[in-house]
């Protein structure tokens, strides 16, 4: 059984660009691999998901500084990014409780020299 220690904060043990990832970065791909403690990345939200033990929670992401963010509660350990332009890029990651108060920001930058396109960009599609 997995025991939590009650006393420690919620933090980001690591946080790194994954090792195939230059590879993937050629073709217009991100993945950002991550691993907290003290906290089960989950997808619960609210004010009674903040007293259950183990202490849960989920990522809150945003890149470039855009005014939008999207919530990640999967907890696979790994953020994809695809379809960004080429260039400079800034990935921050905010590991945050269920009311989505920040326990710790960390902040990933990278360069993308190419850009991916979506199988359907200037093509009709139907739905």
């Amino acid at each position: 059984m997995w025991k939590l220690k009650t006393n420690r904060r919620p933090s980001f043990s690591s946080i790194r660009r994954c090792r195939t990832v230059w590879r993937l970065v050629w073709c217009g791909v991100v993945w950002i691999q991550y691993r907290v403690e003290n906290l089960r990345i989950v997808p619960v939200f609210g004010t009674g998901a903040t007293k259950v033990s183990p202490r849960v929670g989920h990522l809150h992401i945003t890149v470039d500084n855009l005014p939008w963010w999207w919530a990640d509660a999967s907890d696979n350990n790994t953020i994809d990014i695809a379809g960004l332009p080429a260039g400079e890029h800034t990935v921050r990651i905010e590991l945050v409780n269920p009311n989505h108060m920040i326990y710790e920001t960390k902040y990933v930058k990278f360069n993308l020299p190419v850009t991916v396109r979506h199988e359907f960009d200037g093509k009709e599609h139907g739905h």
